[in-house]
């Protein structure tokens, strides 16, 4: 993040910036209260760096539109390079099946409530009724960020060749829940 804050604003303000926003993100981490080990190490690691970032570049003189495409241009540099690396596992000829089992392994863990309905060899549906993401962004006065994690996804899941994704609405832009689709495409 320095480093991009650096290519972004010049060297003196970058580093402004990233002070402060170590400074927030500490701050968040430590208001996180009531929540489990695997969700703070969830916040700690996706959700605070980037909400922290966001408050910061708020408060100097930029208008919100503009922090919040500066958050998600930072982001989706991130996001790009997991799409890279899923493309060149998408190789592999057992790939929805390695998927579907890394998913449902990520599902289990209390970052979400949701319900699953199916998950064989042709299709993985759940939907999700809450989230810590949107939860986040709601609980730190910034629901419109959560957008971004929303469009992460669409980037990841949408890019695949063997697996087609779907989706209807999300939380995070304003659905009464994310529905998530990832269809076999290699299942006639």
């Amino acid at each position: 993040m320095k480093n991009f804050l650096i290519n972004e604003f010049g060297k003196e303000q970058g580093e402004k910036i990233y002070k402060q926003q170590q400074e927030m993100f500490y701050t968040l981490i430590e208001q996180s209260k009531g929540k489990s080990k695997g969700q703070l190490k969830t916040l700690k690691k996706h959700i605070l760096p980037r909400i922290a970032l966001y408050e910061v570049l708020k408060k100097i003189p930029m208008d919100k539109e503009i922090a919040l495409q500066t958050v998600e241009k930072y982001f989706f540099k991130e996001v790009e390079k997991k799409v890279n690396i899923v493309h060149k596992i998408e190789i592999l000829p057992c790939f929805f099946k390695i998927f579907r089992m890394i998913f449902n392994k990520a599902l289990k863990a209390d970052n979400w409530k949701l319900s699953i309905e199916q998950s064989d060899n042709e299709a993985m549906i759940f939907t999700i009724k809450k989230c810590l993401w949107h939860d986040a962004c709601v609980e730190h006065n910034c629901p419109e960020l959560c957008s971004m994690f929303c469009k992460s996804d669409d980037m990841s899941y949408g890019s695949m060749k063997k697996i087609i994704f779907k989706r209807t609405q999300t939380l995070g832009r304003g659905g009464e829940y994310c529905d998530f689709k990832f269809i076999n495409n290699k299942i006639k």
